[in-house]
């Protein structure tokens, strides 16, 4: 695949995920302008060390396709709106230009078994409405939760496997973690290994919880 144009951040996002950014750097409003006479798509990684701002920063090696949606002037710089697509891993890094660009790999994402796959998203559903039961529970929820209902449904439907997966990412993107836990999500993997991902890191919201609260 071409080199694609590359923008580390201090963040990490899910396929499905809103992408809003203010861009202001200038190697990045030069992105900008390239990708507008381009594909309009652009990949994101979680920074491991180091800063966005100025270069020199140790990437990590998987992130997501990025379709820009919309630009708009702002006071200063631009605003992005954009919104992730796949999960993708990075073959390698190309800093000729001002800005980096990767090669990347699209992961194609490995079902199993259909069945093991369902009771695996139903046990994440269940683990979440338990999470933020807990959390309203201690008061803490800023009011309700949009939808939420209607995405942790997930009991007694037939999928095909892109409603698998896109069910999957939705779930994910409801856990309160951090980037790096995000970062794990993407990691290559079953949907039902990755799944156990999202379970411990809910688990790990209710650790912390407990230790908090009590």
């Amino acid at each position: 695949m071409s080199l694609v144009a590359a923008f580390p951040l201090g963040t990490a996002y899910l396929p499905g995920e809103a992408v809003i950014l203010r861009v202001f750097e200038p190697r990045y409003v030069r992105m900008l302008d390239d990708l507008s006479t381009s594909t309009n798509m652009f990949v994101t990684t979680l920074i491991e060390a180091g800063s966005e701002v100025g270069g020199g920063e140790k990437r990590f090696d998987t992130g997501v396709l990025v379709a820009v949606d919309h630009v708009a002037a702002a006071d200063f710089g631009f605003h992005l709106f954009a919104h992730a697509e796949r999960a993708v891993d990075i073959v390698s890094w190309n800093d000729d230009l001002d800005y980096a660009r990767a090669e990347i790999s699209v992961q194609s994402p490995v079902t199993g078994d259909r069945d093991e796959a369902h009771r695996a998203l139903v046990d994440v559903a269940t683990d979440i409405r338990s999470f933020v039961n807990r959390v309203r529970e201690l008061g803490l929820a800023p009011g309700e939760y949009p939808h939420l209902d209607a995405v942790l449904d997930v009991s007694g439907q037939l999928f095909t496997d892109e409603e698998l997966w896109s069910s999957f990412w939705r779930l994910a993107g409801l856990v309160p973690c951090t980037p790096m836990d995000k970062y794990e999500f993407l990691r290559d993997g079953t949907l039902v290994s990755r799944a156990q991902r999202v379970r411990g890191a809910i688990a790990h919201m209710n650790d912390l919880l407990t230790f908090r609260y009590g």
